[in-house]
């Protein structure tokens, strides 16, 4: 069981991996969860990818969130913004493993907000 509050929630995947580093032996498990997300903006007529990245380090919560783009419909457009996904995903996974940590897909959530 987890505790509602993130311990640390980053943007930038080397600070993410420097704080898993530090505590890699109180990750829960030694899991990584991985997830591209999209997300709608109805107002604006287009969605919202990113990559998102959590571990449950000593109870709580450390988190990855990374933009990769907005989805157009625009073919040239939304195959770059989701190969940038991918490349990230594939960045994240390959760090983790180097860890010695498991990357697995879902994400994590907060208690409060499930």
């Amino acid at each position: 069981m987890t505790d509602d509050r993130i311990v640390g929630h980053f943007n930038e995947l080397d600070d993410f991996i420097d704080e898993l580093e530090r505590d890699r032996e109180q990750v829960e498990r030694g899991i990584v969860r991985v997830a591209v997300i999209v997300t709608a903006d109805y107002s604006l007529a287009l969605r919202r990818l990113r990559v998102e990245a959590g571990a449950i380090v000593a109870g709580r919560l450390v988190r990855l969130q990374r933009p990769c783009g907005d989805l157009i419909h625009a073919p040239a457009n939304d195959t770059e913004v989701t190969g940038r996904a991918q490349k990230l995903v594939e960045e994240i996974s390959r760090r983790v493993e180097a860890l010695g940590l498991e990357r697995r897909y879902g994400r994590w959530l907060p208690e409060a907000s499930q």
